[in-house]
């Protein structure tokens, strides 16, 4: 019964990690825009 409880928790762990480094990189795509568009900005102001 334990073996069965430590795997299903590994799985579930392995899910959740899955999960979040998704939604890192979802967010890692939207910060690279928002800074591309302040880059850009910047760039107007000076010229």
């Amino acid at each position: 019964m334990q073996a069965v409880v430590v795997d299903t928790f590994a799985e579930v762990r392995e899910s959740d990690v899955l999960n979040l480094a998704q939604e890192l990189d979802h967010n890692l795509e939207i910060d690279k825009k928002i800074l591309q568009k302040i880059f850009e900005r910047l760039d107007i102001k000076q010229k």
